[in-house]
């Protein structure tokens, strides 16, 4: 018998054909980090990568660049997150890093005949159920103008459907619609593929026609639309030229974002995976043990359990859930516990230098984290907040101590007096008090200075304060329409003891 214990297969999660393209990828790291990421994503024992940070530190970049390889590495990739706006935020940074990419491979490459372009960019696809995609895709081509409110109305519920890089926009891309930008040379080869075989479907030329304008709607319809059953197999047939997938855990049981899943998904991607379930996370991954890697923060919120905790003061024969605690233990989390090897930032790339000084202080104090040259609170992209501190300090409170020079700090708002009303039923929390100061406070610094409205986000720990707040924006006219109002479970990189 021998002495020594078997060892965990290891996966190379970071394979590339040539140098080139692999430097290209690198590029959109940090300097500092390049060495570091690689040799750890070239050694991953069951082909598991865990990477984490605070807020800012560009965890859904990495994980961005991190899937770029994966897909070199194993094959097709299937991303996903806890939420919508998750899953938006890592569809979008993954297409930045695949066009820069595409841009710094094809410019050391010579073109090739017919200037045809060696590289292409990754097609990557934001999936929505099916119904969804199709209602929408039906009321762009009878209002085109409706472009950016397509999504089907069901009562007073929207579905969280966005056109961007949803597989309807990619089938108006290949129709050659003219509502959406026109195929690149260097998109996926495969799209311009999907496009030429529909421009050959003589059963199609009505359908082309009317999305590139040369027909009317009611001409279209009178001269006998394409059935339902023909549109949905257009959509697969341009999702299954997909590189990636990115849908929430619940679309991937659903069709046809399932069968990708079990016919062309080789590795997987899973954003903010500190605020996913692992009953979520295993709907996804499944049982099949393929390469995954993950990004996220454990001290961000933890999972939301749907069932009641057992500590609620409710009536008796309410279902409630006697494993709370362990429901609230991400996949994340419960992989760190584990022992499982975890690549760390540690720069700060998105906070104005010193907002992020007061989280290390008390959520991250073992954290030895660098501000990066983009935290330079001088930098155009940090005069927002320098002109929130002037105006503070100038209008509401000027007995209020300023930053230390070079520096932004936070500001936290007494309101003595200000009543919380709680929903006896849902436990949610709302303030009409203290969201009529914060409302009117943003309303004279809009009105006052040049800060854009839409620089601003107003977040709320509960979605009744949401509703609030939302009443209450619509008798500033200053505002209403510009800001952003979400809940915290929405909106990524919020924290837990923030509040």
């Amino acid at each position: 018998m021998s002495d020594t214990f078997p060892r965990l297969p290891v996966v190379n999660l970071f394979r590339f054909a040539n140098d080139t393209e692999r430097n290209a990828v690198l590029e959109s790291f940090l300097p500092g980090d390049r060495r570091r990421f690689s040799r750890y994503l070239s050694h991953r024992h069951l082909g598991l990568a865990l990477i984490t940070a605070g807020p800012g530190f560009g965890k859904t970049t990495a994980l961005a660049v991190a899937t770029y390889g994966l897909l070199r590495s194993v094959g097709r990739v299937y991303m996903s997150a806890p939420t919508d706006v998750a899953c938006d935020n890592a569809a979008d940074r993954l297409i930045d890093v695949s066009k820069d990419v595409t841009r710094r491979v094809n410019s050391e490459v010579e073109p090739g005949k017919d200037g045809i372009l060696p590289f292409r960019r990754l097609l990557v696809v934001r999936g929505y159920k099916r119904e969804d995609e199709v209602a929408a895709f039906m009321n762009i081509l009878q209002c085109p103008e409706s472009i950016n409110d397509a999504a089907p109305k069901n009562g007073k519920h929207t579905p969280p459907w966005k056109l961007k890089n949803s597989l309807t926009f990619w089938l108006l891309t290949a129709i050659g619609s003219v509502v959406v930008p026109a195929l690149r040379p260097d998109d996926c080869s495969r799209l311009h593929d999907a496009k030429r075989s529909f421009e050959k479907d003589k059963k199609l030329e009505n359908l082309l026609k009317v999305a590139r304008m040369d027909m009317t709607w009611e001409q279209y319809v009178k001269a006998g639309q394409a059935p339902k059953g023909r549109i949905q197999a257009m959509m697969r047939h341009v999702l299954m030229q997909a590189d990636v997938l990115c849908t929430t855990p619940a679309e991937s049981s659903k069709e046809p974002c399932l069968s990708w899943k079990r016919e062309q998904a080789r590795g997987f991607a899973i954003d903010e995976a500190a605020c996913m379930t692992r009953p979520d996370f295993y709907s996804v991954w499944g049982n099949t043990m393929m390469p995954c890697v993950m990004a996220g923060d454990h001290l961000q919120l933890d999972p939301n359990p749907a069932v009641r905790p057992l500590t609620d003061e409710i009536a008796d024969g309410v279902c409630r859930n006697r494993h709370e605690h362990n429901a609230k233990i991400s996949i994340m989390e419960f992989l760190q516990a584990s022992g499982w090897p975890v690549f760390r930032m540690l720069t700060q790339l998105r906070m104005g230098k010193g907002l992020f000084t007061l989280s290390q202080k008390v959520i991250y104090p073992d954290l030895r984290a660098d501000y990066g040259p983009w935290c330079d609170i001088s930098l155009p992209g940090h005069a927002s907040g320098r002109a929130m501190e002037a105006f503070m300090l100038r209008k509401f409170f000027p007995d209020l101590k300023p930053s230390p020079e070079g520096t932004l700090r936070e500001v936290f708002i007494h309101c003595p007096g200000s009543r919380v009303r709680v929903n006896r039923v849902t436990k949610s929390k709302s303030s009409p008090d203290q969201v009529r100061i914060a409302l009117r406070l943003l309303d004279e610094l809009v009105r006052t200075t040049e800060v854009d409205p839409s620089d601003i986000v107003i977040i709320a720990l509960y979605s009744a304060n949401v509703g609030v707040v939302e009443d209450q924006l619509k008798r500033y006219a200053s505002l209403v329409g510009k800001i952003t109002v979400s809940h915290v479970n929405s909106i990524s990189n919020i924290h837990r003891n923030t509040y």
